[in-house]
This record gives structure tokens, C-alpha cells and sequence, in this order.
């Protein structure tokens, strides 16, 4: 929702701080300038391309603001509960650490109250309708069921899932999916990791909706640099030495980039580090479609420090 807003705004000023505030912090890279200006000039030229999210957590202030301007004709709340939730949404925003990893019930309570009283009076007639109506649909659907004792890791997974087919239904067309790699696994099942396994699901449930029509590409590191997470300020250290029983072993003598899939690559059961820096045994071709494999890498540079140092945990995965 925030992305959606922010792009909208990118649209009419061409200001790429609307899509960088609404973004996690390490996506506000020098390279993304590129892909921000392709996509402004082709819908100059009349081609409708967007930008927009489909996390579900809630991630920081910017889209309060954004669910305010959305919510002032508004009639079900009183203006005195449209202040409790703004002030609600922003203690849980995800640059409070203390809201992630505290059992804070009130706070989504609140969330889950105010949510459901607006999409009881509720009939989305602009494109901003719809984004406002899915986010707080997705709002209910994570909160409730986490405190009904299920994971809320995967049930982060599931709400992915739910805003890409929200999208896919409303504008019926190609899809470029951009994540970490943990959460895009066609069958999580492929690797023999037991966390992945049972919490990092929403490639499973693209998988098994879209069947071919879902396709995923990963990347790995051959050699070169990597972030250094404990101080990620352009701090880099070098890749650890390669697994000799992995892929990417055995292409350690490539000259230019590689892309690898089930036709040139014959293997099932392989060892690779494409999920970070530690290698895993994987069925490669139960889990992707296809690997790229680059030899010399180096982490891009972020535009801006982060503010914080609390934020450096998202910086590991």
C-alpha cells in the first residue's frame, strides 16, 4: 500500500524519495535509479507499468500518512477514533523492534477493531480504494490468525501470497516478483532446512496456484564480496571459501555470468549458497527454475545510512 501511494507520487513529480520512504531502507540502492526512470519513461509513452509492494507487515511511519489522506471522507469512524488508529498503526509500524518482539495484544487488538469497522461500511470505488481495502483486509488476516497461535513468520509467507493474488486478479498481467530469496522457494520441501521448511512458504502457495505459469530465478556468488552485517555501512568482507561439493564449485572457473537450469545442468541434489552465505542441500530443480551464478560479486553501496542501529537485523537476510 505504502509503495503503491509512494509510486503514484514518484508519477507526478518524478521524486524518487516517495518510492525510497516507502521501501525498507537496503532497497534504496544507486541501481534502482535505473529501473525507476524505465518505468516513468514507458508510461510516458502510454505503457501502463507499476510499482508497488505486497509485504504485509507494517513497515514504517509513511503510510499512516498515506491511510490518513484515504480515510478523511470516511463516515464509520468518529474522528476521535481515526486519532487512536493512526496512533495505533504507527507504534506498530516495523521500525519499532520492541512492537516485533513483544506480545503487544492491545495494539493489535486495536488494529484488528478498527480494521474491520471500515471495510464494514466500506465500497472501494478509485484504484486507491482497492489498495487501501486489500492492506486492511490483510491487516485482519495477519493479526487474527497469529493470535489464534498460528506462526506468524509463515503467516507473513501467506499474506504475500494473498496481496500478489490481489494483484494478479485486479490487473491480470506479468508480474515481476523482487525478495529475498527464502521467500520466492517453489517448494520449500526442496531444502533440507528444517526453518525454511516450515515458515518460508510463499513460493509454495505461487507454485501450487500458478503451476508454469510461476517462475523463478535465483542468483548465487562465486567469489568476491559480501555485506558485512555488523557494520553494513559499505563495510565488505570476502566470500567464504566455495563448498567443493557445490554448484557453484563446480563453476568456479567462469569468465562472465552463468544461467544454469534443469536442461544444462543435470543435477538434482547439489549444495549452494543462493538463499546468503551459508550453503545448503537443496533438490535445485524442485526449488527454482533457473540459477545465475556471477563470479567477482560486490554488495551495492546504500544511498543512506541507517538511521538506527535497531534496524541492522533486517540487514542479515
Amino acid at each position: 500500500y505504502g509503495l503503491y501511494k509512494g509510486f503514484q507520487r514518484f508519477m507526478e513529480d518524478k521524486k524518487i524519495s516517495h518510492i525510497e520512504k516507502a521501501m525498507y531502507r537496503q532497497l534504496n540502492l544507486p541501481e534502482m535509479d535505473e529501473l525507476y526512470q524505465y518505468v516513468y519513461d514507458r508510461n510516458q509513452k502510454g505503457d501502463s507499468v507499476m510499482i508497488v509492494g505486497f509485504d504485509c507487515t507494517f513497515q514504517n511511519e509513511i503510510f499512516v500518512e498515506y491511510i490518513k489522506e484515504d480515510l478523511k471522507n470516511i463516515d464509520v469512524l468518529t474522528e476521535e477514533e481515526k486519532q487512536d488508529f493512526f496512533i495505533t498503526l504507527t507504534k506498530a509500524s516495523d521500525t519499532s523492534l520492541k512492537v516485533l518482539f513483544k506480545n503487544r495484544e492491545k495494539i493489535k487488538s486495536k488494529i484488528v477493531h478498527y480494521s474491520k469497522k471500515i471495510l464494514s461500511d466500506f465500497s472501494p470505488k478509485t484504484e486507491s480504494d482497492y489498495f487501501l481495502q486489500q492492506t486492511l483486509e490483510s491487516f485482519v488476516f495477519r493479526i487474527t490468525n497469529e493470535n489464534n497461535g498460528k506462526n506468524p513468520i509463515s503467516h507473513r509467507d501467506m499474506g504475500m501470497a494473498r496481496n500478489i493474488a490481489f494483484l494478479k486478479e485486479r490487473y491480470n498481467t506479468n508480474i515481476i516478483l523482487f525478495a529475498s530469496s527464502t521467500h520466492l522457494l517453489k517448494e520449500s520441501k526442496g531444502v533440507n532446512d528444517e526453518f525454511r521448511q516450515n515458515n518460508r512458504i510463499c513460493g509454495d502457495i505461487l507454485n501450487d496456484k500458478y503451476k508454469d505459469a510461476y517462475y523463478y530465478i535465483a542468483y548465487s556468488g562465486i567469489s568476491g564480496q559480501k555485506l558485512n552485517p555488523l557494520n553494513p555501512f559499505n563495510n565488505f568482507k570476502v566470500l567464504p571459501e566455495l563448498s567443493p561439493n557445490s554448484v557453484e564449485h563446480e563453476y568456479q572457473n567462469i569468465d562472465e555470468p552463468i544461467f544454469l537450469n534443469k536442461s544444462n545442468f543435470k543435477k538434482d541434489t547439489t549444495y549452494s549458497r543462493f538463499m546468503g552465505y551459508q550453503f545448503v542441500e537443496l533438490n535445485i530443480w524442485k526449488v527454482m527454475d533457473g540459477l545465475v551464478l556471477i563470479d567477482n560479486v560486490s554488495p551495492s553501496k546504500w544511498k543512506k545510512k541507517l538511521d538506527e542501529p535497531k534496524n541492522l537485523a533486517i540487514a542479515k537476510d
